[in-house]
């Protein structure tokens, strides 16, 4: 009986997107960035909600992630940014 040689040590790949992939990452990426960027006033009214974003664009609200991913559930999942909005405290809120 042959003994199967594994190295100790696993390798690593250096990961390579796809055009589609990277694309999409693009996208939710800006979406992040536009969400974060918008007034305070206005990331006030999200507070304690859960937030879909696409393509610079809010699409859905709800309380609950549980009812928010069925007003989602026809849009490209990897092209949303989601945000669980934190609790309102004296601390300012601020991008992650």
């Amino acid at each position: 009986m042959n003994a199967l040689e594994v190295s100790n040590r696993p390798k690593v790949r250096k990961f390579v997107p796809t055009p589609e992939q990277a694309a999409a990452m693009e996208s939710s990426e800006c979406s992040c960035n536009w969400f974060w960027q918008r007034p305070p006033d206005e990331l006030a009214k999200y507070v304690n909600q859960n937030v879909a974003v696409y393509e610079c664009k809010i699409v859905a609200v709800a309380p609950t992630l549980a009812e928010l991913i069925p007003q989602i559930a026809s849009l490209d999942r990897s092209r949303l940014y989601i945000v669980s909005f934190p609790l309102r405290s004296r601390i300012r809120v601020c991008r992650p």
